[in-house]
């Protein structure tokens, strides 16, 4: 993915967050995940927002933890990706309103995310919106990367 998605690497687990825009840093951080936990990771690959440490992803609001994969059709500001945009400008306020899981949040996403993918995680557990494709008994928002040779970590 790294070779796909070259512009910043980051991480959530239930215990540690990780975000960087250098592959071997973000690798070591991985590695120290307890093996037993869930985690979201993501590579990114910038449409959106310059290519620095702010703009990848992760993105949090107190617990909850919010990855994107696509383009999104809504209005950006300043150097912030759409992803930040839709996370804080949408997701959150509704998340605020009627709570993490609410129909009005499930709403609202499925209202934004066209053909992207959505990860949250809160409190160590996953949701996911759009659709994922398992493999190797994980769950990837493409499978691009299965055509790069790579090492297993």
């Amino acid at each position: 993915m790294a070779i796909v998605n070259p512009h910043g690497f980051g991480f959530v687990s239930e215990t540690m967050s990780y975000k960087t825009l250098y592959f071997e840093a973000f690798l070591r951080r991985f590695k120290s995940i307890p093996k037993n936990e869930n985690v979201i990771i993501h590579f990114r690959y910038a449409t959106n927002g310059t290519v620095r440490k702010r703009n990848c992803h992760p993105f949090h609001d107190k617990d909850i933890w919010f990855t994107h994969n696509g383009v999104l059709n809504i209005p950006t500001y300043g150097d912030i990706t759409d992803s930040e945009a839709a996370f804080r400008g949408y997701i959150m306020p509704i998340i605020r309103l009627y709570g993490y899981g609410s129909k009005e949040m499930d709403y609202v996403i499925n209202t934004i995310i066209g053909n992207s993918k959505f990860a949250f995680m809160k409190n160590g557990e996953i949701r996911t919106y759009g659709e994922f494709k398992p493999f190797e008994g994980r769950l990837y928002s493409n499978l691009r990367h299965i055509h790069y040779p790579y090492k297993a970590i």
